[in-house]
């Protein structure tokens, strides 16, 4: 009886997940999805913004996600205040959700719902020098 009771239940929670897709709504992951170019990666200076494809991300966010929820960590190796990563839905608003003043590998952590463009990001960035600025990203789940 038990194992009749737990297949029903994952498959209510499969049908409420995909009731959730086809109407819209938040749908959230049980492990985070880790970009691998943004997997503790070293950037330099990105002045201008530069888009990630969502079929960068995985299969799991589909092409009409309207927002992600993202984790950012940074870390930079250098001394400047100023240093910064952030992302946004387009070339112009590219600073939704981000982290700054990264000095001497001290970790900064933010997280958030980052409004997208047909799942797709835009980043920029500013590191202290080559290859300094260390960032890992994770997607926690989408917004329909």
């Amino acid at each position: 009886m038990t194992i009749m009771v737990d297949r029903r239940a994952r498959s209510i929670r499969w049908l409420a997940e995909r009731l959730k897709s086809l109407l819209g709504g938040p749908v959230y992951f049980k492990r985070p999805i880790n970009h691998t170019s943004f997997d503790g990666d070293s950037f330099s200076d990105v002045g201008t913004s530069t888009k990630i494809e969502n079929t960068s991300w995985s299969r799991d966010i589909p092409s009409n996600a309207k927002a992600i929820l993202l984790q950012i960590v940074g870390w930079d190796s250098g001394s400047q205040e100023t240093a910064y990563f952030s992302v946004g839905p387009s070339s112009t608003y590219y600073y939704a959700l981000g982290v700054q003043g990264l000095t001497d590998d001290k970790r900064t952590e933010n997280q958030g719902w980052v409004p997208c463009t047909d799942g797709d990001l835009y980043y920029r960035c500013d590191a202290s020098g080559a290859d300094t600025l260390d960032v890992v990203m994770r997607v926690w789940g989408y917004w329909l």
